[in-house]
């Protein structure tokens, strides 16, 4: 009885507090550490790092806010109603968000890197959504070590909400398991070029599209879809 006792306990301490399913549920940053001291000398958003076909500059001057806002009024742009949804969804990311107080997450199947970690860098979790089980509600964990670090730029911090709120989103609208499209997506709407619609990919035009469409049945609100 109390080897039994002992092997569930073993069991439940390998349950991470924010549980989200192992897949479809996180954010991924590209870091590299000295490896000497472990110190973060470079850290940059998935999404910002992987295109190699986006001119992106990641900067400081700009606040958070208004990189994130100037995001949001091009996806307005293209897809109006989009532009409510996913304010509404950044409005309730930042309401439920905490931090890991020094604990480093633990890495999701939900990324899929297009290239490889190379030397002293590797890919990190920086977000996950899930239930916390010592909260006894829903929340949005963020790694704050590698958020504050000063090698993780306002763009990449303001992208980082874009893509927890429209990856949530897809997560609900489509049952989503990685973060491939969303990405992309991101990537896009960060371009320091003014994007044109004709330069949307077909596909991920229609895929947003669909995505914020009112006749969708999704609200955000909660986090759950709804019957329309």
């Amino acid at each position: 009885m109390k080897t039994l006792v002992a092997m569930i306990g073993v069991l439940l301490s390998l349950i991470p507090q924010v549980q989200a399913g192992g897949v479809g549920n996180g954010g991924m940053a590209y870091v590299c550490r000295k490896p000497s001291t472990g110190e973060i000398y470079f850290a940059q958003l998935l999404d910002l790092w992987e295109p190699d076909h986006k001119m992106i500059i990641r900067d400081n001057e700009r606040s958070v806010k208004e990189q994130l806002d100037r995001a949001i009024s091009i996806l307005g742009e293209f897809f109006p109603y989009g532009r409510n949804e996913i304010s509404k969804a950044i409005a309730i990311d930042e309401g439920r968000t905490t931090t890991t107080n020094g604990k480093p997450l633990m890495p999701t199947a939900d990324s899929l890197p297009t290239y490889g970690a190379k030397n002293e860098c590797d890919f990190e979790q920086i977000a996950v959504h899930g239930y916390d089980y010592e909260l006894r509600k829903t929340v949005l964990k963020i790694d704050e070590e590698i958020y504050n670090s000063s090698a993780f730029t306002n763009t990449d911090r303001a992208a980082l909400k874009f893509h927890e709120a429209l990856y949530e989103i897809a997560r609900q609208n489509w049952n989503v398991t990685d973060s491939r499209f969303v990405r992309s997506a991101v990537a896009f709407f960060f371009s320091n070029s003014h994007p044109s619609y004709v330069e949307i990919d077909s596909s991920m035009r229609y895929a947003i599209a669909q995505l914020f469409s009112p006749k969708s049945g999704y609200s955000y609100e909660n986090g759950k879809p709804f019957a329309s």
